[in-house]
């Protein structure tokens, strides 16, 4: 079973969030799985009951490992949107974090893919 978020909706607080969850200090040893995204991610799109995650294509270095793409986990949703208001909360992350943003860079018509294998 694994759990996934595609967020456009609010997105500068799913990214605050995904931050806070990721680089806490009483969750520092949690690190991403992208070979638990990989390996499920097609299917969680495949049959979620959202129309246009269906036919999203996977994108990036975790699917496509010689891309040259700076994106890393995403899919291409052909859903048109401002990113705006992520790319800045994006932004303040990086500044205000040692670390770096693992899913790498939002394109234009695209969605950070994060998967979760629940606890």
């Amino acid at each position: 079973m694994a759990f996934g978020a595609v967020e456009q909706a609010n997105s500068s607080r799913f990214i605050e969030k995904v931050g806070t969850l990721q680089y806490a200090d009483l969750s520092s040893s949690f690190t991403v799985d992208f070979k638990f995204i990989q390996d499920n991610a097609a299917n969680i799109l495949t049959t979620t009951p959202i129309d246009y995650l269906r036919s999203a294509e996977l994108v990036g270095t975790a699917f496509h490992p010689s891309s040259p793409s700076p994106v890393v986990s995403s899919v291409f949703t052909n859903f048109w949107v401002d990113h705006a208001e992520p790319l800045q909360a994006l932004d303040k992350y990086r500044r205000a974090s040692a670390k770096n943003w693992p899913f790498g860079e939002l394109l234009d018509g695209h969605e950070f893919l994060i998967i979760v294998r629940p606890s």
